[in-house]
């Protein structure tokens, strides 16, 4: 294992100066449990090939840098934070603005004992730790034996940065494309220590995320306790018909200031094949097949999910005389979402709001840190949506919907 690459360098003591410093610094997060459904690990370009089996390492495709922005700013942003990972004198720095400083410049984006600290002053009691560009070197692989060795070399990486500290919880990435390979990885993920399996939202041609053949997927995680994830991936221009880009307007941006990752016309769109998966996996009877199976849509958002519920309800009612799959559920489509279904939504959507609409148990809290498009104070975002809210309403956002999720895989 590549200790090095996998910024686990043991971080210098600290003076008793800083040492004392550091106690008196407030967590961001404070007065309640706190879970958080989302943050990342920034990859270095070396970091997943380095945890390849050799005969790999060539053959995986290294990461746009444009998708976080222009090329010159991403590598000038990767100098500085390899040059200041684990470097005890730019801790002060790193403490105090670490809810500005973002990506590869952000207080642990690759350094695991940086992260530690930086989760100390987060406040978090755990934290769900998924990969920034990884699922997509692995999905995108022409050859799928480049694919399946991109995902273990993933599932070694992210295990490896949260080996040191119990309260950081590893997420993988899986493809579907073989139902054989994809069962293996799976166990291999399950034993190596895994909290949480991603997988792509879009099926392969062959067949559909819900195919039997793919149910000892489904089958592991129920037995392990370990959630089913989908996360919003670098993939969001597939989403929208490219035309939609020859719109005369030049020189538009992104939130990174690049032009790959996420616009306001995807934003539109973010959510559409997440929508379709969830409701196949009720539609196919996976949820009743694998009733304790847990299943968490992060980073999505989560405004479409009341009209969601309703479009199930329809589905049932309608298409149930004619599809017995979906007439023979035992449950109503609602309550298998209810029972089995958890969603992160962005801190710019009215978490108040939707649960006015669908009640307190289907929403989580999540930070995103350190990725740009979690904002600067999304705690502060979420408390003001749900000022108005019960004490247990709000518990149940901040950590027990999370719990829920989590189950066994938090112990």
């Amino acid at each position: 294992m590549l200790m090095v690459a996998a910024g686990l360098e043991t971080p210098a003591a600290l003076t008793p100066v800083e040492e004392e410093a550091s106690h008196s610094r407030m967590p961001y997060a404070e007065g309640r449990v706190f879970h958080d459904a989302d943050s990342h690990v920034m990859e270095r370009p070396e970091w997943l090939p380095s945890y390849a089996d050799p005969s790999f390492r060539e053959r995986i495709q290294p990461f746009s840098l444009l998708s976080t922005g222009s090329r010159g700013r991403v590598e000038q942003m990767m100098e500085r934070g390899r040059a200041r990972a684990g470097d005890p004198t730019e801790r002060e720095g790193h403490e105090a603005e670490l809810m500005t400083r973002k990506s590869w410049d952000a207080y642990g984006a690759f350094h695991a004992g940086d992260r530690t600290r930086a989760l100390d002053l987060l406040g978090f009691r755990s934290q769900l730790v998924f990969s920034t560009f990884a699922p997509m070197q692995s999905e995108y692989a022409r050859d799928v034996d480049v694919s399946y060795a991109a995902s273990r070399a993933l599932t070694r990486g992210i295990v490896d940065f949260c080996a040191a500290d119990r309260r950081l919880l590893p997420v993988t990435f899986i493809p579907l494309t073989s139902p054989e390979r994809a069962i293996a990885e799976t166990r291999f993920a399950l034993d190596a220590g895994v909290k949480g399996v991603t997988i792509s939202p879009l099926p392969p041609a062959t067949h559909s995320i819900t195919h039997p053949s793919l149910h000892p997927v489904y089958a592991a995680l129920e037995e392990r306790g370990v959630p089913l994830l989908f996360h919003v991936e670098g993939d969001a221009p597939r989403k929208v018909a490219s035309g939609f880009t020859k719109n005369g307007w030049d020189g538009q941006t992104d939130f990174h200031g690049g032009g790959e990752n996420f616009t306001g016309l995807l934003y539109m769109a973010v959510s559409q094949w997440v929508e379709i998966a969830l409701a196949a996996l009720i539609f196919d009877q996976v949820l009743e097949k694998f009733p304790r199976l847990r299943v968490g849509v992060i980073e999505l958002g989560a405004v479409w999910v009341p009209a969601w519920l309703e479009r199930l309800e329809i589905v049932k009612d309608t298409f149930g005389r004619s599809e017995s799959r979906i007439g023979g559920l035992p449950m109503r489509p609602t309550d298998y979402a209810r029972r089995q279904i958890r969603v992160t939504p962005y801190p710019t959507e009215d978490v108040g709001r939707l649960i006015d609409r669908v009640g307190p148990d289907l929403f989580m809290f999540s930070s995103d840190y350190p990725h740009v498009e979690g904002g600067r104070n999304p705690l502060k975002r979420f408390e003001t949506s749900i000022a108005g809210r019960t004490e247990a309403e709000k518990s149940a956002f901040y950590a027990g919907n999370f719990a829920d999720l989590m189950g066994p895989a938090m112990d």
